[in-house]
């Protein structure tokens, strides 16, 4: 779309003196060229892309005819991406006034640093051009044209990239690209460092235990409503490891009847107890029950290679809050239910699950209590 500045968009949308907007306009004085898409918006900075894709057109958005929750769902993206370009570009934190208006731009674990990314370089594709396309579109959340003629041009020899891709889904993305059958081929770097793309698992595993270290030093933070023992906190912040000795998911009362765990396939949303083997998405897809709470449940699906499939379902329909949470830790919201993979390279699959229940930050009523109680499939 053409607009008559830079920052048009942001001004139509939050308003021309609102925090984000000003935001916006530091980050063009700095020299990023922002792009505006039905569904994507990109900042460009020397070859660098960034990229964030709304859950509605951007169109709408700037009408002002989507539904209330819909324009603050969509506003929250937009200007958390921004938050996340002002600490990496500006290389300061929110101004007093800024987290006033947005008091979500210093999420935990953050301080003046944003969270690393890596930069993927593509030389190849060796397996099927249709999966390559489609593992490129879901990377970047570009259309399917663009990915074709990004894909077509790397196989003509030109090389694609260096593409940035943010700490929440590249472990997923990692294990999607390297499949045999799309068979991508590049490098891969963070920092200083740089590997061959079959390589950056190792990269991938660096972000992935510094998110679970950040969810260790954020626990305190958290409120009693959110974790309920600080044992379970210490527990699960430690990677479920250590056996199922110090997991309390409420502080020790009287015995109260536990729900019972059956062998039968279920709905997550009407799962009780810890372990019950839950339907996923596709037909035969078994997942198991991780965490319960008064409205969200969560079911995970480990498999022997270190993949990791986590679903959330819920019943009644959660609160906005609960939402953007679940949104926020990387969650793929659905119309009812909402999922994310990965691959936890050398990282303890326990680990990742436990810093991922602690760092929702939702109210449980009970999680899973050790590494020992995880289905480990294959």
């Amino acid at each position: 779309m053409a607009f008559d500045s830079e920052i048009a968009f942001f001004a139509k949308v939050f308003g021309p003196a609102h925090a984000t907007t000003q935001v916006a306009q530091a980050l063009v004085d700095k020299g990023l060229k922002f792009e505006v898409g039905l569904y994507i918006l990109k900042a460009l900075s020397h070859g660098a892309v960034y990229q964030v894709t709304l859950t509605k057109g951007s169109t709408s958005l700037m009408k002002g005819v989507l539904p209330p929750e819909l324009v603050s769902q969509n506003k929250t993206l937009i200007t958390e991406w921004l938050d996340t370009l002002a600490l990496i570009f500006l290389k300061t934190p929110a101004t007093e006034a800024q987290k006033e208006s947005h008091s979500h731009f210093d999420p935990p674990g953050w301080t003046s640093e944003p969270p690393p990314t890596l930069k993927w370089t593509f030389t190849g594709f060796s397996g099927n051009k249709l999966l390559a396309i489609k593992a490129i579109q879901t990377l970047m959340g570009w259309s399917l044209t663009t990915a074709k003629t990004f894909v077509e041009s790397v196989q003509s020899g030109k090389d694609g990239g260096p593409l940035v891709v943010g700490p929440n889904h590249a472990a997923a993305v990692l294990s999607a690209l390297l499949d045999a059958k799309v068979g991508a081929m590049g490098l891969s770097q963070l920092g200083n460092e740089t590997v061959n793309l079959s390589q950056a698992g190792a990269q991938v595993a660096q972000i992935v235990t510094g998110q679970t270290s950040a969810v260790s030093e954020s626990v305190k933070g958290l409120s009693k409503a959110t974790v309920k023992a600080t044992a379970s906190v210490q527990g699960l912040a430690e990677g479920l490891e250590h056996g199922p000795a110090i997991y309390q998911s409420k502080p020790k009362q009287s015995p109260q009847p536990q729900p019972k765990k059956t062998s039968q396939v279920i709905s997550l949303r009407d799962a009780e107890a810890i372990g019950q083997p839950v339907h996923g998405t596709s037909s035969g897809s078994v997942y198991y029950t991780v965490a319960t709470g008064p409205r969200v449940r969560l079911a995970a699906r480990v498999h022997k290679g270190g993949s990791v499939s986590i679903r959330a379902e819920w019943k009644p329909e959660p609160t906005a809050d609960e939402k953007k949470k679940l949104q926020d830790i990387g969650l793929q919201m659905k119309s009812n239910y909402a999922s994310m993979h990965l691959n936890a390279a050398e990282v303890p699959v326990g680990r990742v699950i436990g810093a991922f229940v602690v760092g929702v930050g939702l109210e449980w009523d009970a999680i899973v209590k050790s590494s020992a109680e995880l289905v480990v499939e294959g």
